[in-house]
C-alpha cells in the first residue's frame, strides 16, 4: 500500500514515496568558469550521460548545495531565476531539496520525492526533488527536475495537432487554448470572434475524442 505524506508549505509541496531511489545555506553560486572547472567527482560519466539525455532541465546536487551537472534548459531556467546573474541554484529551488534533506531525517528507511510547483518571474515550474544514487559512491545525489509548463504544454499541444488531425486553423486556436489563452485572448491574437473560437474548439474536442476511441478500440 502506497502512503503518502503531504508536507503544508508555501508552495503546496507534496511529499510522497517513490520507486527511484541540510544545509542551512541560502543560494549557492557558481560561476560558469567555476562550473566547468570542478573537480571530478564520483559517478561523473554516469550523471552526465542522465542529465543530457532528458528534456527538461535537470540539476545534479549534492546535499550542500554544490553543483555537479546541469543541461542547458535548467541552466537557462536558473540564469533566468537569478536575473542573469552567475550560475546558481536559486533560493526557491534550494528550498524544495531542504525539504527533501529533512525528509530522510524523519523518514529514514523511506525514499521521497518532493514535488512543488512554483511561479516566478512569470515562469511556471514544476519542480521535482529526489535522491539519486550513483554505484560509484555511497553518498548519494539530489536530482531535481524542471518543467516549464509553458513549454510543456506548447510540445504537448504540437503532438495533439498531429494526432487529432486538427486543420490549420484549429491547430492555431487549439495551440493558443492549450497554452492557457481566453478565448478572448485568442479571438485578439487570431482576428476572429469569440463564437468561432468556441466553434474551432468545440470541433478539435470532437477530433481529440474521435482519436481516444480510436486508441481504446484497438486495444
Amino acid at each position: 500500500m502506497m502512503t503518502y505524506i503531504a508536507i503544508k508549505t508555501p508552495d503546496k509541496t507534496t511529499v510522497h514515496p517513490s520507486a527511484i531511489a541540510s544545509s542551512e545555506s541560502s543560494s549557492q553560486a557558481l560561476s560558469n568558469d567555476s562550473h566547468l572547472k570542478l573537480a571530478r567527482y564520483p559517478g561523473q560519466d554516469l550523471l552526465r550521460s542522465v542529465v543530457e539525455s532528458w528534456i527538461d532541465g535537470i540539476l545534479i546536487l549534492n546535499d550542500q548545495g554544490q553543483w555537479l551537472e546541469s543541461n542547458g534548459a535548467a541552466r537557462q531556467i536558473c540564469e533566468r531565476l537569478s536575473q542573469n546573474q552567475s550560475i546558481r541554484v536559486p533560493e526557491t529551488i534550494w528550498k524544495i531539496c531542504r525539504e527533501l534533506i529533512h525528509s530522510r531525517q524523519i523518514f529514514p528507511k523511506q525514499p521521497v520525492v518532493i514535488e512543488s510547483e512554483i511561479t516566478v518571474e512569470g515562469l511556471i515550474l514544476r519542480v521535482r526533488v529526489q535522491w539519486f544514487a550513483a554505484e560509484e559512491t555511497d553518498r548519494p545525489y539530489l536530482m531535481v527536475i524542471l518543467e516549464d509548463r509553458y513549454q510543456s504544454n506548447v510540445q504537448r499541444a504540437i503532438a495533439e495537432v498531429d494526432q487529432f488531425h486538427l486543420s490549420p486553423r484549429e491547430a492555431e486556436v487549439w495551440l493558443l487554448h492549450r497554452t492557457g489563452q481566453s478565448y478572448k485572448a485568442i479571438a485578439q491574437a487570431l482576428y476572429i470572434s469569440p463564437d468561432t473560437v468556441k466553434k474551432h474548439l468545440k470541433s478539435a474536442r470532437n477530433k481529440q475524442q474521435e482519436a481516444k476511441l480510436t486508441i481504446e478500440s484497438r486495444d
